[in-house]
């Protein structure tokens, strides 16, 4: 966690407020604190959400489609800055998880919060059960809604049969939560049974099943590993009869035909049969298992390549046969020290990528890759590549085939030590990352994301572009050969009012090519939520855009009388004495000005006021041959702040061009 969070850091520097920009400070939608963290699904909730700057809301934005309204019998809900209460229907099929949602006002929209949604009856933790004596009791099956307290332990009380199997998942770093939890359980006699801290396929969120060895109430004691708390470090403890689901194999299903499932759960290895969808793409489903009522959460992906599995023995090179590529090859560490060899048959001077996958899918394991030619000699290894999962770039020296060796690093094993590798030639490619994950304009004004290309094989162009509602004007859409990155902005329509909220794709793809990637918001997703190291691509694929109020002026124009003006031309220009007061005191960059309705070739010198500067004047020079005359002319001054774009228009002025002997004006 700590080096792709490290890197995730790397990356925002610099950046990662662009976003926000478009909004002053003073407005910005914080949504800081969800109570209670666990919905239930298949009825009507009350969610308490907690920040700054939340009145006036439009939209709790939800990733379902029941509704959410505000609370009716809440005093003065929506009206106060910092909580506003929701009624949150979730549906009865929504399947067990975790889902971003984010509050729209009319000062725009929200950074995501998560909040867990169980089949399980919820409750609140009680405000004193800091002590064993105190234990609050729980009617299981259950999901707490609870927080860790500084120098605090959290005690519930559960009443077991002798031989009776409970499921306990404590769910925290899940939900972008700070606590660490460590979950221990006690006999009744008050003797430690069971002390869980980080686990296989829970991350640092301890999960397992205990089997009571008697009749009587256990005590379930939960804290924080270095005994923090706050705000901050809320969790959802679930006790109850699921399966407690710890890996699986293969990581990665081919689409559009059923296929086995090997599932392990602590001691446990289950069999599950699943039929995705034949796109490329993650799907959300649920697991059952005998001797467990209640369903567990699955993520699954789908893939449109061959996706191989191991079939027998292959530990040496003698005992596999060289496969076809593009695939996914599937493996998993059946014992300490395993190792798995795959074959390919690789053209002379045609670049092959192995891309490692296992952490990035919920596997414990780390990958070490090395390739060997047909006579056994090494010829390239890759433990990690920077902060992700090991890459193997190989150009083959000769026709042939060539092994692939597998390996976990520290030598682990286990029915959750599974692995994907994904075996492809080599193309100009890139990875499109943004820096936010949401978006926010003023009505009329713009919203600026930065862009980040990591090219492989390829200096080229990237071509950008946004799929979203109509009326949006997008700049920024290239990011030019040899440049990392690109400031991108997005200006919405005047007609969207305040409170608006919408979803957005981004998508780029290299110059001169047609296959398009979409820009990913991982970035974003890891500097909101460090402990989610590889959260689902459903969620990184799409950006929020939300429209607040409009943007204030930060300038106000004034001319200097008269406002007629007089030019000889080819000779004595016109003299206009342009004055300005700034609005804002951190606006001081340069204001550009135009002159409409000039007669053809008239030069206009002094067109900018300076940056911290107030004034300017004006030299208008005609061209000798310009007709006499009287022309309207329009001003028109523009500038820039904070991205935000501000045009004024002064009407109304005339210039009066004379003949070099003064001859009266001649109407135009």
């Amino acid at each position: 966690m700590s080096r792709l969070f490290s890197a995730s850091v790397r990356i925002l520097c610099g950046a990662t407020l662009l976003a926000w920009l478009a909004v002053p400070a003073a407005a910005q939608v914080e949504l800081n604190q969800l109570e209670p963290l666990v919905l239930t699904r298949g009825k009507e909730n009350t969610l308490t959400l907690r920040g700054k700057n939340l009145q006036q809301p439009s939209r709790l934005v939800l990733p379902w489609k029941a509704p959410a309204r505000l609370a009716p019998d809440v005093a003065d809900n929506g009206k106060k800055g910092d909580q506003v209460v929701y009624r949150v229907q979730v549906p009865e099929q929504q399947p067990v998880g975790v889902y971003p949602l984010l509050l729209v006002t009319a000062q725009g929209s929200s950074l995501p919060r998560l909040v867990w949604v169980d089949h399980l009856p919820a409750v609140a933790e009680a405000p004193n059960n800091h002590q064993s004596q105190t234990a609050q009791q729980l009617s299981w099956p259950v999901a707490v809604s609870g927080r860790t307290d500084a120098e605090q332990y959290d005690y519930f009380r559960i009443r077991l049969q002798a031989g009776q199997r409970v499921s306990l998942q404590a769910v925290a770093a899940a939900l972008g939560s700070q606590a660490d939890l460590v979950l221990k359980v006690f006999a009744p006699s008050g003797r430690e049974l069971l002390y869980v801290d980080d686990t296989t396929g829970g991350g640092s969120d301890p999960q397992t099943i205990f089997t009571a060895p008697e009749e009587g109430s256990y005590t379930i004691q939960v804290h924080d590993v270095r005994f923090r708390g706050g705000g901050g470090f809320g969790y959802v403890l679930r006790v109850g009869r699921f399966p407690v689901v710890e890996g699986m194999y293969p990581l990665v299903l081919a689409g559009g035909k059923e296929q086995a499932v090997q599932l392990a759960g602590p001691g446990l290895l289950w069999q599950g049969s699943y039929l995705l969808p034949s796109t490329k793409g993650w799907w959300r489903r649920q697991f059952r298992a005998d001797g467990f009522p209640d369903a567990a959460a699955l993520w699954l992906r789908s893939s449109t390549r061959a996706e191989y599995r191991e079939t027998g023995p292959n530990d040496a090179r003698d005992q596999v046969q060289p496969l076809a590529f593009p695939c996914g090859v599937n493996g998993w560490f059946q014992s300490p020290g395993d190792r798995d060899y795959w074959a390919f048959r690789l053209q002379k001077g045609k670049a092959v990528v192995f891309q490692g996958q296992a952490r990035q899918f919920g596997s414990p394991a780390d990958l070490y890759l090395r390739l060997f030619d047909s006579g056994g000699k090494q010829l390239a290894e890759v433990d990690d590549t920077g902060t992700e999962e090991g890459r193997l770039v190989f150009t083959p020296p000769a026709d042939g085939v060539y092994y692939l060796l597998v390996e976990e690093l520290a030598r682990q094993a286990g029915p959750a030590y599974s692995y994907r590798v994904e075996v492809s030639s080599r193309v100009p490619a890139v990875r499109l990352l943004a820096d936010t994950l949401v978006l926010n304009a003023p009505r009329g004004g713009v919203a600026v994301v930065k862009i980040t290309a990591q090219r492989d094989g390829t200096n080229a162009a990237v071509e950008l572009a946004v799929d979203g509602p109509p009326g949006l004007q997008v700049q920024g859409t290239q990011i030019p050969q040899g440049k990392k990155d690109v400031l991108l902005r997005i200006t919405v329509p005047s007609q969207w009012s305040p409170g608006t909220f919408h979803r957005i794709r981004i998508r780029g793809k290299l110059a001169g090519t047609k296959e398009t990637v979409p820009v990913l918001a991982l970035t974003g997703w890891q500097k909101r939520f460090p402990g989610i190291k590889y959260p689902p691509p459903p969620w990184v694929e799409t950006l929020g855009l939300g429209v607040g109020a409009p943007f204030p002026k930060f300038f106000q124009l004034a001319l200097a009388p008269p406002p007629a003006l007089v030019a000889h031309r080819g000779k004595k220009p016109a003299q206009l004495k342009v004055t300005l007061k700034r609005l804002n005191k951190k606006f001081q960059d340069p204001v550009t000005l135009q002159l409409r309705g000039l007669p053809p070739g008239t030069k206009v010198n002094g067109a900018t006021v300076p940056k911290g500067k107030n004034e300017t004047t004006l030299a208008i020079s005609v061209p000798a041959k310009t007709p006499p005359g009287v022309y309207p002319l329009e001003l028109v001054a523009r500038a820039e702040f904070q991205y935000q774009p501000q045009q004024e228009q002064v009407s109304g002025l005339l210039l009066h061009v004379k003949t070099e002997e003064g001859l009266p004006l001649v109407a135009p």
